[in-house]
């Protein structure tokens, strides 16, 4: 199984083994006002100290539970995402409750939480998938959102603020790290996050992000505004069905959502193009579909369906990838077929892209990396 290749976050999650204590996942969170802030960040004020406090007594109810061993890079998780920011006219933070062990597996809810000048909270708790509601909207849930167990974890990681529509109080980024054991193979990571703003009333989806999934935000082009890095809509999943059946995820390329002066977003300006072309650089030609290495017979899907999605990006027509798959995708004995998901690259053939790579006679140069001064 492929393991992600993507740039870590900024939240610090070296593996330990689990033999640590829950009371030290209270002794370290309690002291997150003061040694969990570096002398970069703004200073804990009387906004953040509601949110810290919630945390604080939450995870001091957890530490009573029984006192389970809690793995070092989970608590750390929770540290690390428990963090409040202070804003011009307000604070953001994440509100960690409802913490239960349960023998081998921990449950919880965390809250995106938004506290004004004058004391009044908001908060919405997202759900832990990758459903994306109606017209945008983000499912919200009132079950667990947050949880360790055997299969795997689920922990948002801390709030990334900024100011994107120039109002004056910044929009707050949560991305949730999604992480899934397996046995022989090791953990593999996803992330899902969505930015939000406090409108009418309510933390509620900003506007011109609502429809793209955030798996990363940074500032890709050095000018001072964090951009989003997503596979949507080229994200999907498969099952060894030649071997072990274990399940898998399936990437096409990273594509950039260039965030704009305005506070809009775009995924077809010269940026967002360049970026793409780093990703597809070159048109998948005259076969898309890859064979495994040791196993010839078999197609590498992660690497076919990548150049299935930048084929299309490159102008290359449905019929074509279409009928390629349906020569190279067949039942090789009873319990095999060569392809581990066909439907996804008959959908990904057939699927409209979300933009078309210019046309040219020749492919285009794609410039270096913009490098920071």
């Amino acid at each position: 199984m492929p393991t992600d290749s993507r740039p870590a976050r900024p939240v610090g999650t070296t593996s330990s083994q689990p033999t640590a204590q829950v009371a030290y996942l209270l002794a370290a969170v309690v002291l997150l006002g003061t040694c969990g802030h570096t002398a970069s960040r703004a200073p804990v004020a009387r906004r953040c100290a509601q949110i810290d406090r919630d945390n604080e007594q939450a995870l001091a109810a957890f530490a009573q539970t029984g006192g389970k061993a809690v793995p070092e890079d989970f608590k750390r998780a929770l540290r690390d995402a428990a963090r409040c920011v202070e804003t011009p006219h307000g604070a953001w933070g994440l509100a960690v409750s409802s913490l239960t062990v349960y023998d081998a597996w921990i449950a919880g809810r965390w809250s995106l939480v938004y506290v004004n000048d004058s004391g009044a909270r908001l908060s919405v708790s997202p759900a832990s998938d990758h459903r994306m509601g109606a017209d945008g909207e983000e499912p919200v849930t009132q079950h667990a959102n947050l949880h360790l167990d055997e299969g795997g974890s689920v922990v948002p990681l801390a709030p990334v603020v900024f100011d994107y529509d120039g109002d004056g109080e910044p929009e707050a980024v949560v991305i949730l790290k999604m992480v899934d054991y397996e046995e022989g193979v090791g953990p593999s990571s996803s992330f899902h996050g969505r930015i939000w703003t406090v409108h009418a009333g309510a933390i509620r989806l900003y506007p011109p992000a609502r429809s793209f999934i955030v798996e990363e935000i940074r500032d890709v082009d050095g000018d001072g505004r964090p951009d989003i890095i997503t596979h949507e809509p080229y994200v999907d999943s498969a099952t060894i069905n030649c071997g072990s059946g274990d399940g898998y995820s399936v990437y096409g390329p990273a594509l950039l959502v260039h965030s704009l002066p305005d506070g809009t977003f775009s995924l077809v300006d010269a940026q967002a193009m360049l970026f793409a072309k780093r990703e597809c650089a070159v048109k998948p030609s005259p076969v898309i579909l890859i064979a495994e290495h040791f196993q010839p017979e078999m197609v590498d899907l992660p690497r076919s369906a990548k150049n299935v999605a930048c084929a299309r990006l490159w102008g290359v027509d449905e019929r074509t990838l279409r009928a390629e798959i349906a020569l190279r995708c067949y039942v090789l004995n009873e319990n095999c077929v060569t392809c581990d998901n066909r439907a996804l690259l008959d959908k990904w053939a057939s699927m409209e892209p979300p933009f078309r790579f210019p046309i040219s006679h020749e492919s285009p140069s794609v410039p270096p990396r913009p490098v920071r001064k």
